[in-house]
Order: structure tokens, then sequence, then C-alpha cells
């Protein structure tokens, strides 16, 4: 009876004892050998937690088994992201084609009935409303050029999508078979069941996972055709939209320049007769007037300025985008014909017919400066019109070197002078506001210029490095090159270019300068190396 009391106690140690992860795992219905089906992310991570939970394991063996859990848990919620891709696959399959469909229409639609761009200004809109609705169109050209860069990238890249999804496809194959092999092989003798378990749930998991890639590739193949198309339809429809929105800044900027160009015409005829009504007046009246006239003049001048640098920047938008629209055209050629002779030849005088690159970069320092001296110029105006809102405080400081007397009767006179003196630098500022943005823009456009040659440049020289520049040559041309190998190698005319080598050399100037100059320098060779 002893005896038996003694063995009861300890099978009851020895049930105590027990490594808990076992008796969590009794009250789990999912076998080591779960089939993917029956495996979910809530019971993974379940699973993960009472591992980490079971501090009487050993710590190597806890997280060995996190660690593989982890993994079937990251296999799972791939599966399920290819789950909801293919979802969107299904989806594009029944609904890409009429939407497609419907934008077309709408572009047919538009085209024929030659919709006009209208804006929301008039003659009688100030100008600084409309330099307002300008900045507002360019920013809203901006978004839509980005919207449109986005889907050409995406049509470019649907395209080449089909062969690397069948490349993938034969690697899920593979591996799929790879698992199956691994599926039926036993558990090592000396792995624990535990190990066994999370090892088996990892291979379901990816066997899970590998399928759904393969349906949402099969899917995405099926779909391609639709979904290419909805996207080219797309761009139509954004390049359309950019088309009106460019065009209602383009309108914008004539109307704000033809404007600009009006107010400093009339500028300039108001302060020339202000000018001629000065004459014989006082000192100050005549100054103020030529001041008046010369402010005028930089208004008409920076007007002009303003004209031009909004020409440069459209020409250089407009190279921007031809560079950029050969250079897509010639990477497609590459990719689906490959380099030959015939296709070289045209990207080797494209090459050839690229702009300097030399002669952009002196354009950009020259930019750098014109925005320096224009924003400090800002700074110089901004400063004169402050000190010109309170026109009797401006007065008192014209005419503090004279006689209250004399200053009486000038006062009128000059307070006309500075209150058109103000108008004037109102609209110089505003001007020259518009100019410097200007020139951030025509740098902007032109560095976008300069990335875009190089690139094309880069890519060109990569690809046109073993492309011949000249044809073969024919078989008359064959035939006279032994006469030319002995014309080259004749005695004689070696012997008569040995001859008039002197004769040549003290007729040139920049031979002779520059024998003098190797001769100085091997006379100062020792000083130049102790140095």
């Amino acid at each position: 009876m002893q005896a038996l009391f003694s063995l009861f106690r300890l099978t009851a140690l020895l049930v105590l004892l027990m490594p808990c992860h076992y008796t969590v795992a009794a009250d789990n219905p999912v076998s080591a050998d779960a089939t993917a089906a029956e495996l979910t992310v809530a019971i993974i991570r379940a699973r993960i937690t009472e591992v980490e939970a079971d501090t009487a394991q050993d710590e190597a063996i806890r997280t060995r088994l996190t660690d593989l859990y982890n993994k079937a848990l990251a296999f799972q919620e791939k599966a399920s992201d290819h789950n909801t891709t293919t979802g969107a696959y299904l989806q594009a399959r029944e609904t890409a084609a009429a939407q497609a469909r419907a934008i077309r229409d709408e572009l047919a639609q538009a085209q024929q009935t030659a919709q006009t761009v209208t804006l929301n200004v008039s003659d009688a809109t100030p100008l600084a409303e409309i330099d307002q609705q300008l900045l507002i169109e360019k920013a809203n050209a901006a978004a839509v050029e980005t919207q449109l860069t986005k889907l050409e990238e995406q049509v470019a890249s649907e395209a080449g999508r089909p062969s690397a999804v069948r490349a993938r496809l034969t690697a899920i194959a593979k591996r799929q078979e790879e698992l199956a092999i691994e599926s039926k092989l036993p558990a090592p003798a000396d792995e624990l069941p535990a190990l066994t378990e999370a090892r088996r749930w990892v291979q379901a998991s990816e066997e899970h996972a590998l399928t759904g890639e393969s349906r949402m590739l099969d899917q995405e193949l099926l779909s391609a055709p639709l979904r290419i198309d909805l996207l080219k339809a797309q761009r139509d429809q954004t390049a359309l939209e950019l088309e009106h929105v460019r065009t209602r800044v383009q309108l914008l900027e004539n109307m704000l320049s033809s404007r600009r160009l009006a107010e400093a015409e009339q500028a300039r005829t108001e302060t020339e007769e202000a000018q001629r009504a000065a004459l014989g007046k006082h000192p100050l009246v005549q100054e103020l007037a030529e001041r008046n006239a010369a402010l005028s003049a930089e208004l008409t001048a920076l007007a002009g300025n303003l004209e031009q640098v909004l020409a440069e920047d459209d020409a250089a938008n407009k190279l921007a985008q031809r560079i950029s629209d050969d250079f897509s055209s010639s990477r497609q050629k590459l990719e689906l014909a490959g380099m030959n002779q015939a296709l070289g030849l045209v990207l080797l005088e494209q090459r050839r017919g690229l702009p300097s690159l030399r002669t952009s970069r002196k354009q950009e320092r020259a930019r750098e400066q014109l925005i320096a001296s224009a924003g400090l110029h800002q700074l110089r105006l901004t400063e004169e019109l402050e000190s010109l809102a309170s026109i009797p405080e401006y007065i008192d400081g014209l005419t503090v070197n004279i006689d209250s007397e004399q200053a009486g009767p000038l006062r009128g006179e000059l307070e006309d002078l500075a209150l058109n003196r103000r108008t004037l630098l109102d609209k110089v500022i505003s001007t020259n506001q518009a100019y410097l943005r200007a020139l951030s823009e025509l740098d902007f456009a032109q560095r976008r210029l300069v990335d875009i040659l190089r690139n094309y440049d880069d890519y060109l020289a990569e690809n046109l490095l073993w492309i011949r520049s000249r044809p073969l040559p024919d078989m008359e041309k064959l035939k006279a090159m032994p006469r030319h190998f002995a014309h080259l190698l004749s005695p004689s005319r070696w012997q008569a270019g040995i001859k008039s080598l002197p004769t040549g050399a003290t007729s040139s100037p920049g031979f002779i300068l520059a024998l003098l100059a190797c001769g100085l320098l091997l006379w100062k060779e020792r000083a130049i190396r102790a140095a």
C-alpha cells in the first residue's frame, strides 16, 4: 500500500513538471500536420502568445519556435494580401471595359463639340486677381502633369508585366513541388514535437501563400488587356485635361502681359508729360519728375524682360517634353527590337542633335545672377515704398534743406509727384515679383531639361558604344587602301615633311611660345620639384 501511494505521488509530480506548451497544445484542435485551410492568422498568433508565455521552456527552443511561427504568420498575411489583390483583378475584369468605354465616349464628345476654354476673369478684373488666378492654374497644371506622368509610367510598367508574371509562375510551380516533397519527409528523430508542428505550419502557410499568389497572377494576366486599356483611356483623359489647363495658363499669361505692357506705356506717357511740365520749375520738382520718368522706363523694360523669360520658359518646357518623348521612344524600340546598325545610326544622330550641357550650365550661372540681382532690387523698391507710406513726411524729407517760405508753394506739386511715384512703385514691385517668379520657373524648367539631357545622353552612350559611326567600306575603298598606305609610308614624303618643319616652326608664333614654355619648365624643374 505504501509503495502504491509513493507511485501515485511520483506520477502527480511528473504531471506538474510537464512542459506547459504540450498542455496548451492539447487544448488546440489544430494538429502539427494541419493543412493551409485549417490554419488562420488568429491561430498562429495565439500559438506565438503561448510560446512567449511558456517560461519553463528552454530559451533557445522558445526563440526557434517564435521565429518559425512568425514566418508562418508572414506567409498567411501574404496569402491574405494576394486574395485582396485577386479580388481587385476580378473586379477589373467586370468593370474596366465599361469604364474605359465611358471615358472614350466623353473624349469623343469633347472633340466633336470643340469645347472652348473659358476664364473667370475679364478686362475689368484687377491685375492682382488675374495674377492670383494664374498661380492657381499653374498649381493645377503641375498636379495634373504629375498625375499624367504616373499614368504613363503605369502603362509602361504593365506592358512589361506578362513576361515577369510567367517567370514568377514558373518559380512558384517549382517551389510548390519542393514543398510537396518536403512535407512527405519524416521529422528528424531528435526534433521536439513542438518544433515539428511549427515547421509543418510554416510549410503549410507557404503553400497557402504560393497558391494565392498563383491565382492572383493568373487573374493579373487575364485582366491585363482590360486594365491597360483603362489606363490608356485615363491617360488620354488626363492629357486632355492638362491641355485645357495649359491653355488657361497661356491665356492668363497673355492677358497679364498685355495689361502690364499697356500700364507701362500709360505710365511712361504720364511721367513724360509730368517731366515736360516740370521744366523751368524748382529743382526739387524737376528732380522728382525725372526720377518718376526713370521709374516708368524701368517698368517698361521690366515688362519686356518678363515677356522674354516667359517665352524662354515655354521653349524650355517644350524642348524637355520633346527630348523626354524621344527618350521613351528610344527605350521602347531597344526593348522591343534590340540594338541594330540602322537603329544605332538613328540614335547616334539624335545624340549629336542634343543641346550642349556646357551651354546649359553657363545659362544656369547667368540665371542665378539675375535672380540674386532681381531679389536685391525688390528689397530696395520695398524700402522706398515704405518711405512713401506717409506723403507729408516724405515731402518734409525732400524740403528739409530749403526755407519754409519756398517749400510751402512746392508742396502741392511735390505731393502729386510723390503720389504718382508710390503708384509707380506698386506696379514696379508687382512686375518685378512676377519677373522673379518667372526666373525661378525658368530655372526649374532648365534644370529639368538638363537632367533629361544627361540621362538621355548617358543612356545613348551606354547603348551606342559598339555601333559604327560610319558605314562599312565598300570594294572601291578596300582596293584603294594599299595605295593610301604606300602614300602614308613613302620616305620621300617624310623627308619633305622634316625639311619643312623648321620653316613652319619659325613662322608660327604659337610654336615658338610653346617651345619657350617647355624650355622654361626644364630650366625651373629643380625649383618646381623642391617647392
